[in-house]
């Protein structure tokens, strides 16, 4: 199968041979991308319309088809910063959520799932004998394939299995585990997530969003951003690593193609493990104690009359005595005073200054 973007590139061009292609083709690509949606309806965002043209490059540089187009004029995205849910917090979460939601929620914890993946879930892809689902492009029946063609098997927990025993009693059959009404897959179940954290108080109460046509705050209504289905994704890859999981299962589990990605997930919570928060404070504490040292110094400075610049500090009186005139003359002993009555006893003795030998 082809990498995602290359099957879908000939229809955009009107050229028939790779030597026909020029920078203009991949300009109008980029603009067909953009306007792209996903199986719900929403554009596909900006980190996919760059894979896909990144793709498409580098199949045309394969064959020798080099600087079409300039690097400043390809899609750009932001990267985003990785983040997952403390479990404290997933355990607050699912306290209120109903046997339905429940269902939903520690199955997308339990199996790291996207939500694409999990919409499109059957019945017979859950082998509960060997505890374990699998996921695979369904494009003859529902038009939806895995990202980059990922397909894998997931183990599952015996806690999640006896509740998937329990919702296939209630909902029996081979369709979706997942499916609407009419037997689709479920389009929303990013609203599922949003309206458990609702009801257990857990949104920021800083997002605005639209919810029944209205835009309305977060505080009151179930469209906090914070509480997305592939953060639960993100939090089951922290939870592995928290274990001791080895790595190369948790990329394989994930589907990341790329070690980089995974460990962008694994970093994700990296400070907050038992390990590092020992290694942050230790590092605060370095600090605590130099800064104890250097307060401890300085008052010694202070007892003896130094200051911060190793200068003896002046009494008073000499302090109050420098608007005198008379004062400002150099005291005895001072360097200044040194060094002329060494240049006079030279002269005196008709020595020549040593440094008339260096010239």
């Amino acid at each position: 199968m082809l990498c995602a973007g290359i099957e879908t590139f000939p229809g955009i061009v009107q050229e028939s041979f790779l030597d026909e292609i020029s920078g203009g083709d991949l300009k109008a690509f980029k603009v067909y991308l953009r306007s792209q949606k996903t199986s719900i309806g929403k554009k596909i965002d900006k980190r996919t319309v760059y894979n896909h043209f990144n793709n498409v490059v580098s199949f045309l540089n394969t064959y020798g088809r080099r600087e079409l187009i300039k690097q400043t004029e390809w899609p750009t995205y932001e990267e985003k910063k990785v983040v997952a849910y403390d479990p404290e917090v997933l355990a607050h979460l699912l306290k209120f959520a109903d046997e339905d939601e429940a269902d939903v929620l520690e199955f997308f914890l339990g199996v790291n799932f996207r939500n694409g993946e999990g919409a499109h879930v059957e019945w017979p892809d859950i082998n509960l004998r060997t505890k374990e689902v699998r996921v695979y492009s369904k494009e003859e029946k529902f038009g939806w394939q895995v990202k980059d063609s990922e397909q894998r098997n997931i183990g599952i927990n015996d806690k999640l299995a006896e509740r998937l025993v329990a919702r296939h009693k209630r909902y029996p059959g081979n369709g979706l585990v997942f499916g609407n009404a009419k037997g689709n897959p479920d389009t929303h179940l990013l609203r599922i997530i949003k309206r458990v954290a609702l009801k257990a108080g857990l949104n920021c109460g800083q997002c605005v969003g639209t919810h029944q046509r209205k835009r309305m705050s977060c505080a009151n209504a179930p469209v906090c951003r914070k509480w997305i289905i592939h953060t639960l994704r993100k939090s089951w890859a922290s939870l592995q690593d928290r274990i001791k999981t080895d790595f190369a299962t948790i990329q394989t589990e994930l589907g990341h193609s790329s070690p980089l990605t995974t460990r962008k997930y694994l970093a994700a919570q990296s400070h907050n493990t038992p390990r590092r928060r020992k290694q942050i404070n230790a590092a605060a504490a370095l600090v605590s104690q130099n800064g104890m040292r250097l307060s401890n110094k300085n008052a010694n400075r202070a007892n003896l009359g130094i200051g911060g610049n190793g200068i003896h500090n002046r009494t008073a009186k000499n302090e109050n005595s420098i608007h005198d005139p008379a004062s400002r003359r150099p005291a005895a002993g001072h360097p200044r005073d040194d060094a002329k009555e060494m240049g006079e006893a030279r002269e005196d003795s008709g020595c020549q200054d040593w440094r008339s030998d260096q010239v």
